[in-house]
């Protein structure tokens, strides 16, 4: 994920919150990750 998305860590280590749109992005790479597994 840090390779792919480095923003999403960066966001969360500095406002130390998980912010909605950083969960939306969380999300996708979740969703795309089991698309990867499942096939």
């Amino acid at each position: 994920m840090r390779s792919e998305r480095p923003e999403i860590v960066d966001s969360i280590s500095s406002s130390g919150k998980l912010e909605e749109k950083t969960e939306k992005s969380l999300n996708e790479i979740i969703i795309e990750l089991k698309k990867k597994f499942n096939s």
